[in-house]
């Protein structure tokens, strides 16, 4: 448990974040609080960025597989990172023009307005389902961190510390994501560059240390062997194009050179913190020999950091899960907003009554999120869950970005086909290779389905040929 000055430390955070949030969200209209009117310049989109993806991910699942395996599974992912957001940058160009031509939200007006109304509704569907385990993740980490420095039962600590994620980013929405993003991209580096990975180093011995632990720790095959390292890297490095708090952030740019250059900048950044990541794991298991996987990082501050740098520490970690939930939470919002209720439920709803709506489903899912991590806590596998369901997305979207012929009959089925099939398979023994048949799946059926299939509920057949001219 902490001590009184760490905790004042934490709390001081919490309390802070919560009043600037119900601050920034006073006179918000409904494009401030889904896309920050898209106007985000460079800086506060790097941080947005590199702050959404330092989440749990990064943090509490990669330091896990580091004390449980070695450098393989942060490796693997600073690679699908690396490529995944030079790719992000190569279209984003083609996101933004095509968010402020329809003045988009969400991910499935894409599959919309490239598509169908119909192929629209069902990936909004699935986002919901892969975005709520999406969430889960982000608070199975936050609870686990409050339980360590309270005392608390985990339930306890999972409820009280998300309800506060919850309500910030109901009162403040997406600009003040942004902002605390920002804070929180600060205080996240200061932590694991200038703080503990030093700390861990020193106590270790130095890099030599890490020679003591099993050869296999410095495989790259030694989660999940070849078929994941290679599969994740030929798929995964598409993951980040259809994550749906990617298209926002696109979206929310002032323009498209500013969406360009976050993501390319952000590439460079985000890499170094998964490997980080791994090693403060791999060091945990040189000094610790008998603990829970998901404690490591937590037990490497509590040992080595002392009263005040401690409650530092903690909050650093706490502010990397709240960067990345809150984001996760829109998400869910807009897309029930935007793609649900305003087309099913209220279609003549005014925006000031949207952005009521908006606010209360914020709560809302939020809350359900919450739920779907008591239920089901199991860190890795969450993350592993949300990683291939957002995979099944993958062959729609490049060919609806790139492709002239890819019709609303294929992408429907194609979509809704890899969904199956990553759940068909990952509760049995083929569970880290669940992705694999789903996107190949996926992508045949696409493929041969928009060559053999009419494409007579096609909206706007002329998107595509005008995203190949940008």
């Amino acid at each position: 448990m902490l001590s009184g000055l760490d905790l004042v430390v934490i709390f001081i955070y919490l309390f802070g974040i919560l009043i600037f949030s119900a601050f920034m969200g006073r006179k918000l209209d409904l494009e401030g609080f889904l896309v920050n009117r898209r106007a985000t310049k460079l800086a506060f989109l790097v941080f947005t960025v590199v702050s959404t993806n330092v989440g749990a991910g990064t943090i509490v699942a990669v330091c896990s597989a580091g004390y449980s395996s070695g450098i393989a599974y942060g490796l693997t992912f600073a690679i699908v990172v690396f490529i995944g957001f030079l790719i992000v940058g190569l279209l984003a160009s083609h996101i933004k023009k095509f968010g402020d031509k329809y003045k988009a939200h969400t991910f499935a007006e894409f599959f919309e307005k490239r598509y169908s109304k119909k192929t629209g509704m069902l990936v909004a569907v699935l986002v919901l389902v892969s975005y709520f385990f999406w969430m889960a993740l982000q608070f199975i980490a936050i609870g686990s961190l409050m339980k360590v420095a309270t005392g608390w039962s985990w339930n306890l600590s999972l409820v009280l510390s998300g309800l506060i994620v919850i309500l910030y980013t109901t009162l403040g929405g997406i600009k003040s994501d942004f902002y605390t993003d920002m804070i929180q991209f600060w205080i996240i580096f200061v932590v694991l560059f200038g703080i503990l990975l030093p700390t861990v180093l020193i106590n270790i011995g130095g890099w030599s240390a890490f020679s003591q632990l099993p050869s296999t720790f410095f495989s790259p095959f030694s989660f999940g062997g070849h078929s994941f390292f290679f599969g994740m890297i030929a798929t995964g490095t598409l993951l980040l194009l259809v994550s749906m708090e990617i298209w926002q952030r696109i979206y929310a740019a002032a323009n498209v050179k500013t969406a360009k250059q976050a993501f390319v900048i952000a590439a460079l950044i985000n890499a170094p913190v998964l490997v980080v990541s791994a090693l403060l794991g791999m060091g945990a298991r040189i000094l610790f020999k008998e603990i829970a996987p998901e404690y490591a990082l937590f037990k490497l501050m509590f040992k080595y950091l002392p009263p005040g740098i401690l409650g530092l520490g903690m909050a650093g970690t706490l502010a990397a899960f709240m960067s990345s939930v809150d984001s996760m939470i829109m998400v869910e919002s807009a897309t029930f907003l935007k793609d649900i209720y305003k087309k099913l439920i209220r279609p003549t709803a005014s925006e000031n009554e949207l952005l009521k709506a908006g606010r209360l489903f914020t709560f809302f899912f939020g809350l359900i999120g919450l739920v779907v991590a008591l239920v089901y806590p199991r860190i890795v596998e969450v993350q592993l869950l949300g990683f291939f369901t957002l995979l099944c997305f993958v062959p729609a979207v490049i060919g609806g970005l790139i492709w002239k012929r890819g019709n609303a009959a294929a992408a429907l089925i194609s979509c809704l086909t890899g969904f199956i099939v990553v759940f068909l398979l990952f509760f049995t023994r083929f569970q880290k290779q669940a992705f694999i048949p789903a996107i190949l799946i996926s992508t045949v059926l696409y493929i041969i389905l928009s060559y053999i299939l009419p494409d007579s509920d096609k909206n706007l057949p002329s998107i595509s040929s005008n995203f190949s001219k940008t």
